[in-house]
């Protein structure tokens, strides 16, 4: 041991004091003993165990005692004691480029952010910028340096993990030994995460295989696994798994590649009972592979409709399939409605027509406008008096805009008790009203059910907002009772939002498809806080997908007029 691993210890006590806020005097005095005790030309470690500790000038009995305990033991109580009161996300926050104790203190207080993850979420709605001290251009820069941070994860988001896949692809378009290449595996079925990536790759004809895997072996920093049909390796942190094979494989692979361990499974036991074998190769009777022209010919020579990749999970998809029952699932070209977008008034970039025009530009018929409600201070939340201004610059633009429609809502906070943030008389002058809860997060499963609940049972409540209240890959999110929670939206004919922000994709697809049997509406919601957040639908969508919702399960699908009824009649 020595002088740096002694000062590392007083630095590690005197940023867990800042980050617990107690007196900054204190942790003031263990830094610059921690700068002291680095440059100190002799070795404090053998000094202590002689019990010969010199006088040192800033180094006093406390400090000195906590150098003792650690020789002695091996550990500090002091910050034992210090770490049982810190989330350990905000020391992992201090990884981040240009954020110190101060900085991560500031956002912890005033922000309630506890990880990295949720750090991310709020610079990305612009809620960062706002805070004092901080700002536009250090709000970027933490997201850049939260970028470089992620890559070394051994998880990735659905959506970074397609960022990473498309920059291959733009390598493999442009390489002369490339016939063909797919996505396949999890991410292809549309998985919220992903651990790797599933790529299968044809080579040109005339083209040996070898050659192929000698180029996408030169796209891998870090090689795992190399064979001649198969390469492992790490791109940018995602470990992708390209699989090199031939023309005439291709149906059978692709289907192969994509389905679940269970799906895959399912389908063999049917090809044997027919008296066939498939694997990633083809479908054989006997020896003799059977024509496929593609993947579809793989189902439809077992009996089956086509089953879509994103219901690929072994979660009835055979079956249904079989008997001719799979539903016609959702489409990008059946939203028709933007609902869950935030505007300048709180936290949004855009002024509202500028998001308006967006959606018209985009195809979209109506706008669903839903900034915070006042008890979200720390995002712009709107005072009565300021929402019933913006109540009016709506009028004006949807006299502007005809026929496009933009709605006036507002994502209201359910408070501890699940009671909404503005009295009735002003959520009845709202077109529709978003309940979600945004803080006390750590609930437990009974109180967060209650909370829900009473939410619920509001009659202005139109859609219930991102129901767990997760971050994917950063906060779990709170427990409650599904079924009593979905009775009850049933019950009063509340919309069930799944948020398709990819870093929530709250709820899953599962508990999307049980609300479905329930009879419940789902709405899509890209929570957007500027125009490049719309693109985020498209998570929502394919979520969609992998939970069986039809077009008439959707509320983004319903036309202006028809979208007012719906709220009416609510």
């Amino acid at each position: 041991m020595d002088n740096k691993e002694i000062a590392a210890l007083l630095n590690d006590i005197a940023v867990y004091k800042e980050l617990a806020g107690e007196n900054p005097f204190k942790a003031r005095a263990l830094y610059q003993a921690a700068r002291t005790i680095e440059m100190y030309p002799d070795n404090l470690y053998d000094l202590m165990k002689k019990d010969a500790f010199p006088k040192i000038k800033g180094v006093g009995e406390t400090i000195q005692e906590i150098i003792r305990e650690w020789v002695m033991t091996g550990m500090s109580e002091e910050l034992e004691k210090l770490k049982e009161v810190v989330p350990d996300g905000l020391i992992e926050m201090l990884k981040l480029q240009g954020v110190g104790p101060k900085k991560v203190k500031a956002i912890h207080d005033k922000l309630g952010i506890t990880t990295i993850g949720e750090l991310e979420y709020a610079c990305r709605e612009n809620r960062l910028a706002l805070l004092d001290g901080f700002g536009v251009k250090s709000q970027a820069n933490i997201l850049k340096s939260i970028e470089f941070l992620k890559t070394n994860k051994g998880n990735f988001l659905y959506y970074e993990a397609r960022v990473i896949v498309e920059g291959i692809f733009s390598l493999l378009e442009s390489n002369k030994s490339i016939y063909k290449y797919t996505l396949a595996g999890s991410l292809r079925r549309g998985k919220k995460t992903v651990k790797d990536a599933d790529i299968l790759v044809v080579p040109k004809e005339g083209v040996p295989g070898e050659e192929a895997a000698g180029y996408l072996k030169s796209l891998g920093e870090e090689i795992i696994a190399a064979g001649p049909t198969k390469l492992s390796c790490r791109i940018n942190g995602l470990q992708v798994d390209f699989r090199i094979i031939e023309e005439k494989s291709y149906p059978a692979a692709i289907q192969y590649f994509t389905g679940s361990k269970v799906h895959n499974t399912q389908l063999r036991g049917i090809a044997k009972d027919m008296g066939l074998k498939l694997n990633e190769y083809g479908l054989y009777r006997g020896e003799d592979p059977l024509p496929l022209a593609g993947e579809e010919d793989v189902y439809k020579n077992l009996g089956l409709e086509y089953i879509e990749p994103e219901l690929r999970e072994g979660d009835g998809e055979i079956e249904a399939a079989r008997d001719k029952s799979l539903p016609d699932i959702l489409e990008e070209k059946d939203i028709r409605s933007m609902i869950h977008v935030h505007s300048k008034y709180s936290d949004g970039t855009c002024d509202i027509k500028t998001l308006a025009e967006a959606c018209i530009k985009t195809g979209y018929s109506s706008l669903c406008l839903s900034d915070h409600s006042k008890t979200a201070s720390y995002a712009g939340g709107l005072p009565v008096k300021r929402l019933l201004e913006q109540s009016e610059e709506i009028q004006r633009l949807n006299e502007e805009l005809k026929p496009f429609r933009i709605f006036h809502g507002i994502e209201s906070d359910i408070l501890s008790n699940g009671d909404l943030d503005y009295p009735d008389d002003v959520l009845g002058k709202l077109d529709f009203v978003i309940g979600s809860v945004h803080f006390k997060l750590n609930m437990e499963r009974e109180e967060a059910t209650t909370r829900l609940l009473n939410a619920i049972k509001n009659p202005f409540l139109t859609i219930l907002g991102h129901i767990s209240g997760r971050l994917l890959l950063s906060r779990e999110g709170y427990k409650y009772d599904e079924d009593a929670v979905f009775e009850a939206l049933a019950k009063h004919h509340v919309v069930l939002e799944h948020n398709c922000n990819p870093y929530r994709l709250d709820p899953d697809w599962e508990a999307m498809k049980k609300a479905k049997r329930m009879g419940i509406k789902i709405s899509l919601g890209p929570d957007a806080h500027d125009i490049a957040g719309f693109d985020d639908m498209k998570f929502g969508v394919m979520m969609a997908r992998k939970a069986w919702l039809s077009k008439n399960d959707v509320l983004n699908t319903l036309s202006p007029e028809e979208l007012d009824g719906f709220f009416k009649d609510k």
